[in-house]
């Protein structure tokens, strides 16, 4: 039985091998799997996120110009000083006697 001891020892070896080289492939397959789910998800994003359409929906934020229907709003005056003092028109603050100025 001399003879079956090598070619055990030549499988296990094989085996050994095989492990090696299957967990290269697994190294390799990783960075691979990792960067094609990324350039799907990036895709995905594109094309879903920014359609141009309904931009125009939403209610103005600061920063952005006021549609036409809030400009007639009235406009109040108030004292810098007393901002309890609040009137339609411009004046003087009724505490004080500082000029009034335009409520924000």
């Amino acid at each position: 039985m001399p003879a079956s001891e090598p070619v055990s020892a030549s499988l296990q070896a094989n085996q050994q091998t095989k492990t090696t080289k299957e967990r290269s492939m697994n190294r390799t397959k990783f960075p691979i799997v990792a960067a094609f789910v990324a350039l799907l998800g990036a895709a995905t994003l594109l094309m879903t996120g920014c359609t141009g359409s309904g931009h125009n929906d939403h209610p103005a934020q600061s920063g952005d110009q006021a549609p036409a229907s809030q400009d007639t709003k009235a406009v109040k005056y108030t004292c810098p000083m007393h901002p309890e003092v609040v009137q339609d028109k411009p004046g003087d603050c009724s505490k004080c006697g500082m000029k009034l100025v335009e409520k924000r």
